[in-house]
């Protein structure tokens, strides 16, 4: 009975996924990059030394957003003239490689702020310009919390010494949580300075309902639930049910050590906790898996909200505990030798896969990371040492006879 109801998790996840991405809730949020988002500066370029200066309205609407490239096209409006400009950035693993110059910077991602938080700052000298005689001399970072038009912002200040053709001290201001420019100035040794400062951003975003978070934790602990109460049941009965349990108990002892068991159940309970725990963290915030329970009541911050490789860990990393406790009622209730083992080895290899997937994100490791490899390592352990057991018995069978 527990065995068979424990395959309604795989049917809830499944029914939860399709309609998490064929009924989005279109909600206003906090600034986040996003395709579709569209930032309005106010722009004010002029000289300290003739007092002159002229001011202008920029828009930016973001055409093309993924890990690697952002597209955007920019409007600009001074009293004189009006146009736009294609302007594009690429990223490699998760810093920026190019960009057309660096003041259209408008946006760095969470590895991106993790290493600036971190006073590096290399990656910035290795990005490529149209601008070939721009060279970065040198470059420092710090957080502050910053107010503009659009409002306050808990930020990073980037702010570089800029050589070449023209020098001068560059200061880029980032929102902390979304990693959306918010300010920038640029002042040359001859008092010219651009300055462009956010007024207001638009943006609609998907945010998956609550009941696919509700949904994968009911999933998830389905089978371990449903298993602990037909145990106990089990236990309190006496009878010709208690004989059974022995039965039961010497089958799965033929099958399965014991102590394997034991190393594989601690590996179930603890691919569970892993779910329920942070996995990382960026900056002031700890980040939960986004399909997790707690992901409803600690909200990641929008820098990481649109990350498709965290769905894609989150959704790995409750398969694997689903799978294990697949894996602990097949060992108990059907005695077969191999396919729970087989199911066990899965649950082992997907704790691992999500592990390794983690680490692609650049996030500093929390709690849940390292208890879901140890969950997929005990896993795996379990599997090897129940069957060096058996091979060792069967060698001592074989030499007696």
């Amino acid at each position: 009975m527990t065995f068979k109801t424990s395959r309604l998790s795989f049917l809830i996840v499944l029914t939860l996924l399709l309609f998490h991405f064929r009924t989005p809730a279109l909600i206003a949020q906090d600034l986040l990059m996003h395709r579709g988002l569209t930032l309005s500066y106010k722009a004010f370029r002029g000289s300290t030394v003739s007092g002159a200066y002229q001011t202008s309205e920029i828009t930016d609407i973001i055409m093309k957003f993924n890990e690697s490239t952002i597209i955007y096209q920019r409007y600009y409006a001074t009293p004189i003239e009006a146009g736009k400009m294609n302007i594009t950035i690429k990223y490699s693993q998760g810093v920026p490689v190019f960009v057309s110059y660096l003041p259209a910077l408008i946006y760095l991602p969470p590895k991106c702020i993790e290493k600036a938080l971190n006073h590096d700052l290399e990656w910035i000298r290795n990005i490529t310009t149209s601008q070939k005689w721009v060279k970065i001399a040198s470059g420092t970072a710090q957080t502050l919390n910053f107010t503009v038009e659009a409002g306050t912002f808990q930020c990073l200040n980037v702010t570089l010494k800029v050589a070449g053709w023209e020098t001068g001290t560059l200061t880029l201001i980032y929102d902390l949580s979304s990693g959306v420019l918010i300010y920038e100035a640029w002042i040359t040794e001859y008092g010219e300075y651009i300055i462009q400062e956010l007024i207001s951003f638009i943006i609609r975003i998907e945010k998956p309902p609550i009941i696919l978070n509700i949904g994968m934790f009911a999933a998830t602990i389905f089978t371990p639930t449903a298993t602990l109460v037909r145990q106990l049941r089990r236990k309190m009965q006496k009878g010709r049910e208690a004989e059974k349990i022995q039965t039961d108990q010497s089958n799965l002892k033929s099958v399965f050590p014991p102590k394997a068991f034991y190393i594989s159940l601690a590996g179930a309970l603890l691919s569970l906790i892993s779910t329920l725990l942070p996995w990382g963290r960026f900056s002031v915030w700890q980040i939960f898996l986004p399909l997790g329970l707690a992901s409803i009541f600690i909200e990641a911050p929008p820098i990481l909200k649109a990350r498709l490789l965290l769905q894609i860990i989150s959704l790995t990393a409750h398969a694997t505990a689903i799978i294990a406790w697949i894996s602990i009622a097949m060992h108990l209730y059907t005695y077969r030798e191999y396919a729970p083992q087989l199911v066990g080895i899965a649950a082992g290899i997907l704790a691992l896969a999500s592990a390794a997937l983690f680490v692609q994100t650049g996030l500093t490791p929390s709690w849940g990371l390292p208890t879901n490899v140890i969950a997929g390592i005990l896993m795996i352990t379990s599997i090897l040492a129940a069957n060096i057991k058996i091979e060792i018995e069967i060698s001592t069978e074989e030499m007696e006879e």
